[in-house]
């Protein structure tokens, strides 16, 4: 658990209690930016991003960063109660065009449905991600 919290104060720069999606959104895309070279992206890049995300689907993202059960590391988050084995997962990808990150956007939408099913399935059930959803 030490890593995880360690992570995600090194993510969120120590204000991990007071996270919201606009932040995560924000450190990734500047992340993924930074590392392959881009501009930093304007504030129209972020309000178009948000825009297209529901705001239920933003919420729990963040909630999933705050309770450590989603770890980005950069614009790469990876669902510890999965294992090692899986992941990392790119929330953006290199954009062949006007050199701007690329949302991926199912890895906005999956990640939030998982944590939604995790946080009110029984606790007899086990919750996969990508392959083997369900057991």
């Amino acid at each position: 658990m030490a890593q995880r919290s360690h992570s995600v104060e090194r993510f969120m720069g120590g204000d991990a209690p007071s996270l919201d999606f606009e932040a995560v959104l924000r450190r990734a895309a500047q992340a993924a930016a930074s590392d392959w070279r881009y501009a930093a992206p304007h504030a129209e890049f972020y309000e178009r991003l948000a825009a297209r995300i529901p705001e239920d689907t933003r919420a729990e993202i963040a909630r999933g960063v705050r309770e450590h059960r989603v770890v980005i590391d950069g614009y790469r988050f990876t669902l510890p109660n999965l294992g090692p084995e899986k992941g990392p997962y790119a929330l953006f990808s290199r954009n062949r065009g006007p050199g701007v990150p690329s949302p991926n956007w199912e890895y906005f939408i999956q990640p939030a449905e998982y944590l939604r099913i995790v946080r009110t399935i029984r606790s007899s059930l086990r919750v996969g991600f990508e392959d083997g959803l369900w057991t």
